[in-house]
């Protein structure tokens, strides 16, 4: 790692550069649920630059991941991330953050979202940035403002495109200074999502029939809104409980054109627009336990969240992770992770129910050959049952992964 200090004045800047790379070996039985063994290998160089002044800082980084497979190489692709963040702090009370990246990857990574639904595999470039401000009121009080913006453009046409604008306010008031806090948070999201069109033929044979072409957009507003407690019983536990509403405002709106044709030449046309309007309320809540040990820690969250989807119907699902980290030494650590959802949906669109259970259990170890390079092997078995359809798959995989930061002087 790089270390430059910049001296102006009384004012001292740090800026830290540092390159690195890794790479790893994964062997699985079930390769993106698809019912193939394979070996995938990753190849990923890494920089990220950080420059940290007394009131200021600016950190970036960026990656080009190149993935490869023995026999199913029709996935191999290359991925590249570049991420940026800088903020400021304007006075002892105010202060704000600028964040913004572009994302060039494939749908296939999300082969199990948080849904548990397998996806496929289509290039996809993601803009996004996300402005925050945070002002104190008071010793105790402390309001966070944060706007989010992405845009997500898919390389086929089969698949929608979407934008996704975000507001969120949260607050946070000590009762007992540094240990007991009672916090509220409302958000807003809107999801815009452009479904491509879809053809079909009715009472079609040659020279006769009907054609039609379907456009849908989709429109959904979230309005989430949430209180609760935040409470540090001992200087190395934390308990965050938050419970309240959620409503979802979904327009739908589909066109369609329509072509008659007679013996080979158009008889007719026809263009119809329909609107159709969903609501939604339903539980929120999430708990967040953390316990932190002089060799390790542990951590608990449940939540319940709502996803929009393109054809208007939410998306609920219940989640359960548990992540549990020890050091056992200078160079060996271990990792145990746990996470459960289910999720379910009442279908409003009528060919698009969903009711999946996913659990995915992992188990790693890694050991640090040198002070900035290290060695992870790591175990992962995933489970997914389709109640709708009656469908359950399930995979284990095995990887062997080096990491490489590389220190540089200047």
């Amino acid at each position: 790692m790089a270390t430059c200090l910049l001296v102006a004045g009384h004012a001292v800047a740090e800026v830290r550069f540092t390159p690195g790379v890794s790479a790893r070996a994964r062997w699985t039985d079930n390769l993106f649920m698809k019912d193939n063994a394979d070996f995938e290998y990753l190849v990923k160089p890494t920089a990220e630059f950080i420059y940290s002044a007394d009131r200021s800082s600016i950190q970036g980084n960026a990656d080009v991941a190149r993935y490869m497979y023995a026999d199913q190489n029709q996935y191999d692709r290359t991925e590249y991330t570049v991420n940026a963040k800088g903020a400021h702090k304007f006075s002892e009370r105010l202060s704000a953050e600028l964040s913004g990246g572009w994302v060039s990857d494939y749908s296939i990574d999300d082969y199990r979202d948080s849904t548990g639904v397998l996806q496929n595999n289509v290039r996809r470039d993601t803009y996004t940035v996300a402005p925050t401000i945070i002002y104190q009121l008071t010793e105790l009080d402390t309001l966070t403002l944060s706007l989010n913006y992405a845009d997500a453009t898919y390389a086929e046409t089969s698949f929608a495109n979407y934008t996704m604008a975000a507001a969120s306010l949260f607050w946070q008031h000590y009762l007992v200074e540094g240990t007991v806090a009672l916090q509220g948070q409302a958000n807003w999201q809107n999801f815009s999502f452009d479904e491509p069109e879809a053809t079909y033929q009715s009472g079609f044979i040659p020279f006769l029939g009907t054609e039609y072409n379907i456009n849908r957009h989709t429109v959904q507003n979230v309005y989430n809104a949430m209180f609760g407690i935040y409470w540090l019983p001992i200087s190395r536990l934390s308990i965050q409980v938050l419970v309240g509403g959620n409503y979802t405002q979904s327009a739908v709106t589909s066109k369609t054109d329509s072509t008659q044709y007679s013996f080979g030449s158009i008889a007719g046309t026809d263009s119809t627009k329909e609107t159709k309007h969903y609501n939604n309320t339903g539980f929120s809540g999430q708990a967040n336990i953390q316990w932190q040990l002089e060799t390790g820690n542990l951590r608990l969250v449940a939540r319940q969240s709502h996803v929009p989807s393109i054809y208007g119907e939410i998306k609920v699902v219940n989640s359960l992770s548990l992540n549990a980290h020890k050091r056992f030494s200078d160079r060996l650590s271990g990792n145990l992770a746990l996470y459960y959802s289910n999720s379910k949906t009442d279908d409003t669109s009528g060919a698009n129910r969903l009711k999946k259970n996913y659990y995915l259990l992992s188990g790693s170890g890694t050991y640090k050959l040198l002070e900035d390079f290290a060695m992870q092997l790591r175990y992962a078995y995933e489970h997914g049952n389709d109640k709708i359809n009656d469908d359950k798959d399930r995979a284990n995989s095995l990887t062997l992964q080096f990491t490489y930061a590389l220190p540089m002087q200047f």
